[in-house]
C-alpha cells in the first residue's frame, strides 16, 4: 500500500489551468469513493494520481474512473493517453495492461541543487 501526501499549495497552484487538469470522482449521494487526476495537452492525456476509500475498492471505482477518463480522450482525438511509470510494481503494471497499455521505455531526470 502505497500513501503519498502532497502539499495543499499544490492543488491550489493547479487550479490555475483548468483547461489543462481535470478532476475525475465516483460519487453516490453524498459518499465519494474515489477520485482521479488528468493533465491534458494537445495530443496527450497523463493520469497523475488516484485516491480510493476502502468502500470504493469492491466496486471498482477507480476503474470506472479512468475507462471514462481514457473514453473521454478518444471523444476528444487525443492521440496517447499515459498511464505513467509503474516503478517496477507487478500489480501496478498488470492493472494498466488491463486497460491495454504498452510498456514503454522512457528516461528521467533529477535535478538537484548545487
Amino acid at each position: 500500500k502505497t500513501t503519498l501526501t502532497y502539499p495543499k499549495e499544490l492543488f491550489l497552484q493547479l487550479q490555475r489551468f483548468p483547461e489543462s487538469v481535470k478532476y475525475y470522482f465516483a460519487v453516490s449521494g453524498l459518499k465519494t469513493y474515489a477520485g482521479i487526476m488528468v493533465f491534458w495537452g494537445k495530443n496527450t492525456a497523463i493520469y497523475w494520481g488516484a485516491a480510493i476509500t476502502e468502500e470504493g475498492k469492491p466496486l471498482c471505482a477507480n476503474q470506472y474512473l479512468l475507462d471514462y477518463a481514457i473514453q473521454e480522450s478518444i471523444s476528444n482525438n487525443i492521440l496517447k493517453f499515459d498511464l505513467g511509470a509503474s516503478k517496477g510494481i507487478l500489480s501496478l503494471s498488470k492493472f494498466k495492461e488491463s486497460f491495454g497499455a504498452k510498456k514503454l521505455m522512457y528516461r528521467s531526470y533529477v535535478v538537484k541543487k548545487l
